[in-house]
């Protein structure tokens, strides 16, 4: 049996107006349109452009299976950069909501877990736009032939995103590690593959016999970073760490 969907509203406030409805679509339903499910919403504004990104879901053969889409608001509405507003390429049977990050110039990249249709373990996805070619490129395989982002670590999820002052993309996010347990890894894309920022020589930031997750990532004047993260405690409950990049 199909599932109910759900919409995606954008409203902005302004002193003369108050909270007014912006973007919706040509179909109605809101930003996300009635053809799919919108849940799990990231909003972003760079280079004066308001970008959104959310998870969108569809019915095939009567089963749910996930997508992530984003876009940006223009004079006429929103509005998908590349051809086709629906960015993963890779559609899931279970799937994060998305991480929203932009370089300097203004130009985005979105990250996500996700669990293949069929497959068992989650898997990381990130993608960066290319203005030159008008197209979303996937970033966790490249450069080719060289270290990809999850190297070494199992069942990734919950990544979080940033892009340094060099326009590299760097991730935070929750693996198993060879102990099966939970730790946050960091780590950097560069020209030799993706590479550990801090840690252990995995980019294991958390080291500890607790299960960590839910990283989000930023970073000081200067460009080091600071990684926080919630853990769960020996004694019950969770706590929430910081670590900084020395």
């Amino acid at each position: 049996m199909p599932s109910v969907n759900g919409v995606v509203h954008l409203k902005r406030f302004t002193t003369n107006s108050g909270w007014t409805q912006v973007g919706e679509s040509a179909t109605g339903g809101g930003v996300s349109g009635t053809e799919s499910a919108g849940q799990l919403v990231r909003l972003g504004a760079s280079a004066g452009v308001v970008h959104i990104a959310f998870r969108g879901a569809r019915d095939v053969a009567g089963v749910r299976v996930y997508s992530i889409r984003h876009l940006v608001l223009g004079d006429a509405g929103f509005a998908s950069l590349a051809a086709d507003d629906t960015i993963s390429t890779v559609d899931g049977s279970e799937m994060s909501g998305p991480a929203l990050a932009f370089d300097g110039a203004g130009v985005p990249a979105v990250t996500w877990s996700y669990t293949p249709v069929g497959g068992a373990d989650s898997q990381l996805a990130v993608t960066r736009y290319m203005p030159v070619t008008n197209r979303w490129v996937e970033q966790s395989a490249l450069p080719a032939q060289l270290p990809p982002l999850t190297a070494g670590v199992a069942a990734p999820r919950q990544p979080a995103l940033l892009l340094g002052d060099d326009g590299a993309l760097v991730l935070a996010f929750s693996a198993l590690t060879s102990s099966g347990q939970r730790d946050i890894f960091v780590r950097r894309q560069t020209q030799s593959g993706w590479r550990a920022v801090t840690g252990d020589g995995a980019g294991n930031v958390s080291q500890t016999s607790e299960d960590s997750g839910w990283p989000r990532i930023t970073a000081r004047p200067g460009g080091k970073l600071v990684v926080g993260w919630e853990q769960t405690l020996a004694t019950g409950g969770s706590g929430y760490y910081i670590a900084r990049e020395p």
